[in-house]
C-alpha cells in the first residue's frame, strides 16, 4: 500500500466520482444535503482528465455538475492557499451567473452550491463541515437559498475504527475519500453500505490502473515545477525591484514583475495568479 493514492488526491478524487454516477449520486445526497433520486438526474459538464488539464499551469481538476435543480461545483484542495476563500467566491459567483442570458428573468437563476474538500486546516474549531449561507447579520435570517459554500476540512473528521458507525453516511463518504491505509479500507469495507463498499472497490481498481497512476505523476510534478516556478519568480522580481532602488513603491515593483513575466511568456491570468503572492 506504500504506492496508493487516496481520493485527497485531486486526479484521484476526479476518476471515483466523475464517471460513476451511482458514487456521485451518493455523494451528493449523503455529504451535501441533495435529494437526487436517479444517476440520469446528475450531468458532470467536465468529467475527462486530459492531458491540458494534468499538465496546465494553475488548473481545477474540479468537478462541474448540474442537477434538475442544482449547480454544483465541488473541489479537492491539498495545499493552503492563503486567497482560497476569494478564489472559491468568485468560481462561485461564475457558476451563478454563467447560464443567464442576456435578457432572461432572474426567476431562472439556480440554486448554486460550492464544495470544498480541504486536506489542510482552514478555520478555527474542531467541527468538520463550515457552510456559509446569505444571512441577516443581527436576526441571522436566510436571504436566499440560492447560495451555499460548503468547507469540509478531512483532517478534522473522526478516524476510522471498528465501531465505525454505518449510519453516519456524511462521515463514511468523508473517510473513504480520507482513506489512505489498506485498516482503514477494510473497516469501511466492514460497514454494511453497498456505495461505501463500491467506493472501496473502485478505489483498488483505479489504483490498479497503470495510465490513470501516470497522470498522477504527471500532475505531481507539475504541481512541484509550479511551486518551484511561483517561488523563483518571486525571488528575482523582489530582486529586480530592489536593483531599480523601488523597495518603497509596491506597485511600481508590481510592474516591474508582470513586465518580467511577461517577457519570459506567461499569460495574463498566470499572472495574476503569480500576483497574489507578492
Amino acid at each position: 500500500m506504500n504506492d496508493f493514492v487516496p481520493a485527497t488526491n485531486d486526479v484521484m478524487f476526479k476518476a471515483l466520482f466523475a464517471t460513476h454516477l451511482d458514487l456521485l449520486k451518493g455523494f451528493l445526497n449523503d455529504v451535501v444535503g441533495l435529494a437526487i433520486e436517479n444517476d440520469e438526474d446528475i450531468t458532470v459538464l467536465n468529467p475527462d482528465i486530459t492531458p491540458e488539464l494534468i499538465s496546465g499551469k494553475f488548473v481545477r481538476l474540479d468537478l462541474n455538475i448540474r442537477t434538475g435543480e442544482e449547480k454544483i461545483n465541488v473541489e479537492m484542495q491539498s495545499y493552503n492557499d492563503e486567497h482560497f476563500d476569494k478564489r472559491t467566491l468568485f468560481y462561485w459567483a461564475k457558476m451563478f451567473t454563467e447560464d443567464l442570458k442576456k435578457g432572461e428573468d432572474y426567476s431562472l437563476l439556480k440554486r448554486s452550491i460550492s464544495v470544498n474538500l480541504l486536506n489542510v486546516n482552514r478555520f478555527e474549531g474542531s467541527d468538520y463541515l463550515s457552510e456559509y449561507t446569505i444571512m441577516e447579520k443581527n436576526r441571522h435570517t436566510q436571504l436566499t437559498d440560492l447560495f451555499s459554500m460548503q468547507f469540509y476540512e478531512l483532517q478534522k473528521i473522526p478516524s476510522i475504527d471498528k465501531s465505525c458507525a454505518s449510519d453516519d453516511n456524511r462521515l463514511l463518504w468523508l473517510q473513504l475519500i480520507k482513506a489512505n491505509q489498506k485498516e482503514m479500507l477494510d473497516m469501511l469495507q466492514q460497514t454494511g453500505n453497498t456505495l461505501i463498499q463500491k467506493g472501496v472497490d473502485t478505489l483498488y481498481h483505479l489504483n490498479a490502473d497503470e495510465e490513470l497512476k501516470e497522470k498522477i505523476r504527471v500532475r505531481e510534478k507539475r504541481d512541484r515545477d509550479e511551486a518551484s516556478a511561483l517561488n523563483t519568480a518571486r525571488r528575482e522580481g523582489k530582486a529586480e525591484g530592489r536593483k531599480e532602488g523601488r523597495q518603497e513603491g509596491r506597485a511600481e515593483m508590481k510592474n516591474v514583475l508582470i513586465s518580467q513575466w511577461r517577457k519570459n511568456g506567461y499569460s495574463e491570468e498566470e499572472i495574476q495568479k503569480l500576483l497574489e503572492g507578492v
